[in-house]
């Protein structure tokens, strides 16, 4: 028995038609899932080479076990296409900072790709009780704070400055 899901917010986030009508009706299929499948294009790690960045290619669960969006990267190496190993991504940043962020916006960690891998940079989060935040900046244990505001929080955050992929169909491409 296989069972497929979708995320109801990102469907509409996204314009797509009612994936659960599409089913009653009968006219689900794997091209309707190749065709609401996308990708996008940029060079993450600096070889000159475009990475691809594909959305809601896989779904995890919130703290409160809700589907959650998820971005999942791939990359060229010796002709062959990789998918490096690391957490779901929520957005890219500028300067191909790959970024995520919980639903409820009180846990973030960026990343770089390095060759095949992915890096973390740092990552700045709340306690679970809603009293202070902390960072840590991966490799210098020196600019490890704990017990800062949430504004010097979101000024470290906002230092990251997301961008908007253009997705394109996954038919778009010459693999599609």
């Amino acid at each position: 028995v296989y069972a497929m899901y979708c995320n109801k917010q990102l469907a509409e986030k996204y314009n797509l038609p009612d994936l659960y009508a599409l089913v009653r009706e009968g006219t689900w299929t794997f091209d309707k899932l190749i065709e609401y499948s996308a990708l996008a294009e940029v060079d993450l790690n600096g070889d000159g080479i475009d990475e691809l960045v594909t959305k809601d290619v896989g779904t995890d669960y919130d703290d409160l076990g809700r589907p959650d969006y998820k971005l999942a990267v791939h990359t060229i190496m010796d002709g062959k296409l990789v998918t490096p190993k690391a957490i779901g991504f929520t957005g890219v940043c500028e300067n191909s900072i790959l970024m995520y962020q919980n639903r409820a916006g009180t846990d973030y960690e960026f990343f770089k790709l390095n060759g095949t891998e992915i890096e973390s940079i740092e990552r700045i989060w709340q306690d679970p009780l809603g009293l202070y935040w902390t960072r840590f900046v991966s490799g210098d244990a020196v600019h490890r704070e704990t017990a800062f505001s949430e504004k010097t929080a979101r000024a470290y955050i906002d230092a990251y400055k997301p961008v908007t992929l253009t997705m394109k169909p996954f038919s778009e491409y010459p693999f599609g």
